[in-house]
């Protein structure tokens, strides 16, 4: 499964089977300022709610490995169950044991982030950050064909850009101008469904 933590909102998740993993890696702001390691600091943990379809949900908390200070909680739904047989011990009876095969992530807080990297903001500009920040937002909330439109502007954009720059280097090379104009010409020849 994807990382718990990363999970989109909303999009269930099939498994063979499911533990709420015991250490989960995400960003802690303060004091950390970065990636770190987050532990589980105690099993999950079921809220009833009888008014609720399948009855409530469950929740884990975790606490950031390298400060001890900041906690995230991962909300999540179990959607299916399978009774499965485990082996026998030593010779001992066999048991049939209930697993979950398939999840969904229902909240998390502290929520996702959409903060990017300052080399990759100053790589994409201020149009394209603006584009992939919507993408991420979209993608944290379990639309991820919402996503996609958004990436894709991203990737057209800076593909249009890749092209001119490899065009200028054609002509600092002194390639024929029939040769450059065709790799310019690369940029609206693409097939009209990529582009916007």
């Amino acid at each position: 499964m994807y990382s718990f933590a990363r999970w989109p909102l909303y999009t269930p998740a099939t498994v063979d089977v499911f533990y709420a993993p015991s250490r989960v890696s995400f960003h802690c702001d303060e004091p950390c300022g970065k990636e770190t390691t987050w532990l589980k600091t105690e099993d999950s943990q079921y809220v009833s709610l009888e008014a609720i379809h399948n009855g409530g949900f469950k929740y884990v908390p975790y606490l950031c490995g390298l400060c001890n200070k900041n906690y995230l909680v991962v909300l999540y739904h179990e959607l299916e169950h399978e009774e499965r047989v485990r082996a026998a011990a030593l010779g001992g009876p066999r048991s049939t044991i209930k697993v979950i095969t398939k999840v969904q992530k229902i909240g998390q807080f502290p929520a996702q982030s959409i903060d990017v990297p300052k080399g990759l903001e100053k790589s994409l500009g201020s149009n394209a950050i603006s584009l992939y920040k919507k993408g991420l937002i979209n993608r944290n909330s379990g639309y991820g064909l919402g996503a996609v439109t958004y990436i894709r502007r991203v990737v057209e954009d800076k593909t249009d850009e890749l092209i001119e720059v490899a065009a200028r280097l054609a002509e600092s090379h002194n390639v024929d101008a029939v040769i450059v104009k065709k790799i310019r010409d690369a940029a609206t020849e693409r097939p009209p469904t990529t582009r916007s």
